[in-house]
């Protein structure tokens, strides 16, 4: 096929971890897509490198949990973005907490 080895139409797969080979090292392998996951969902960068922080802690401190495979990038991505949520939620509250006079926080509103 005009001179082309076919071996250069394969597509590579993703290099499987060896049996000694800790879980968690595919997902330390994959750090700029996680930055870039990260960055997608924050929209600024300290805060994207934040999460992938945390994202990674929270990882390792399951670290007997970390499935094999495509299963641990998708049980990952899915930490990644339960950290950004969770980051975003505990800002928005902070703003809204720093708003509001410390006498009206518990407070309903009074109907009129």
């Amino acid at each position: 096929m005009l001179g082309v080895q076919e071996e250069e139409f394969r597509v590579q797969e993703p290099q499987s971890s060896s049996p000694q080979e800790p879980p968690h090292a595919a997902l330390f392998a994959r750090r700029d897509d996680v930055y870039l996951l990260a960055l997608r969902l924050t929209r600024h960068p300290p805060d994207a490198e934040d999460v992938v922080q945390e994202a990674y802690l929270r990882a390792l401190r399951h670290e007997n949990r970390i499935p094999t495979g495509i299963e641990g990038w998708h049980w990952f991505q899915r930490i990644i973005i339960n950290t950004a949520r969770d980051r975003r939620a505990a800002d928005n509250t902070a703003k809204r907490a720093k708003g509001t006079p410390p006498w009206n926080r518990m407070r309903a509103p009074i109907p009129r």
